[in-house]
């Protein structure tokens, strides 16, 4: 399994940073850029080709990412209501996944 590891700033307008393998090599790019409401960043690999973007969806009760890859696919992420549950509900291509997790886990 390889792990990832960044670190990111709490308070930003603006954020670029890198993504470190194991190694502490640069593997990937995230750039977020300003927005007044919502939320949008790209990830691109070590050569600074464009891998995917997120968009956050601005007027939904809960939060709702589509994350757009390159290639065409896109997958949808959204949260939803539940008590002393995290529900997740995720759209990958037309194939949906579920990620449930206690309160206390």
């Amino acid at each position: 399994m390889k792990n990832y590891y960044f670190k990111e700033k709490i308070f930003k307008i603006t954020d670029h940073y890198a993504i470190l393998d194991d190694d502490g090599n640069t593997a990937y790019y995230v750039d977020q850029d300003f927005k007044l409401l919502g939320y949008k960043s790209t990830i691109s690999d070590k050569n600074k080709k464009l891998i995917l973007t997120i968009d956050k969806e601005i007027f939904s009760l809960f939060q709702k990412f589509n994350v757009n890859f390159i290639d065409g696919k896109y997958m949808r992420v959204e949260s939803r209501l539940s008590f002393f549950t995290r529900k997740i509900d995720i759209d990958y291509n037309g194939e949906d996944l579920t990620l449930r997790g206690k309160l206390l886990d």
